[in-house]
């Protein structure tokens, strides 16, 4: 439900279009700097592991010490998971309903609106507490698992280079991973919760806006000219007019995989679900 200091009769437009509402930068830097910082706990158990070998150490040993880092770092990142899930959620969905509120209270020119949640919010964002748990824990997992194949190919002598310059990147490799999904997770729970509070207040349509740059695939004169299944054409979205029931083959706005375009919301104060004092 929406609150507005506002008499329906006496506006002079029914039908406006918000800005958009964008994803918090800020929410994704606590993020990413969450993952990056136990990934450089993990490091230094892999720099000991890598000290050990070039200190002879047998492939029991070195199996052993690998055995235990795996263990721990499931535990670390589960811990870290159960954390830094919910806060980045919860924490981007409070900022997220302030940010709305203001964009209406924009779009209708008056000084406030306010935003009581429908319970399909909190389920949306549970399902997203969920989701990002299990990318967190996925980014352990696969740090310790490309390190287990070094390992293996260092001891086989299959390894094509130094064992420190591979093991650095793996890491280099994991970085990469904790920062896309950084990116990625904060671009689409901004669109989802988009979805979920325009629609359960009565905003059924958004104009498609995307960032008008060389990085907008489908661009002709950009870095992605054409588009695909998995990211369609941008380009030729822009200023067009979608309903969120019935999302484009790739979906919504910041859907696509690390997708920066944004849904500028069709406000129509005969359809949305308000109460004006």
């Amino acid at each position: 439900m929406i609150i507005l200091p506002l008499d329906p009769s006496k506006a002079r437009k029914k039908v406006r279009v918000g800005k958009p509402v964008k994803p918090s930068r800020s929410a994704e830097v606590a993020y990413r700097k969450g993952m990056l910082e136990q990934l450089k706990l993990q490091r230094g158990t892999a720099t000991q592991l890598v000290q050990q070998m070039q200190q002879g150490a047998s492939k029991a040993a070195v199996s052993a010490y690998l055995a235990k880092a795996v263990n721990a770092s499931k535990h670390q990142f589960d811990e870290l998971a159960k954390r830094l899930a919910p806060q980045f959620v919860d924490g981007f969905s409070d900022e997220h309903r302030r940010r709305t509120e203001r964009m209406i209270a924009s779009a209708f020119g008056v000084d406030w609106a306010s935003i009581t949640d429908e319970p399909e919010v909190r389920g949306e964002l549970d399902l997203r507490i969920i989701r990002n748990v299990e990318l967190i824990e996925s980014v352990g997992a696969k740090y310790w698992s490309d390190i287990s194949q070094v390992v293996e190919s260092s001891f086989a002598g299959t390894l094509e280079k130094p064992l420190i310059e591979s093991i650095a990147e793996m890491g280099a490799k994991s970085r990469t991973q904790a920062k896309l999904i950084a990116r990625d997770q904060t671009s689409k729970l901004a669109s989802s919760l988009n979805e979920v509070r325009q629609r359960s207040n009565g905003i059924d349509e958004y104009d498609w806006s995307n960032s008008k740059d060389i990085r907008v695939v489908g661009n002709p004169a950009g870095q992605y000219p054409k588009g695909n299944d998995k990211h369609g054409n941008h380009w030729k979205r822009e200023g067009k007019r979608f309903s969120w029931s019935k999302p484009p083959h790739d979906g919504h706005p910041g859907q696509p995989i690390l997708c920066r375009c944004t849904a500028r919301p069709v406000i129509d104060l005969e359809k949305i679900k308000a109460q004006f004092v």
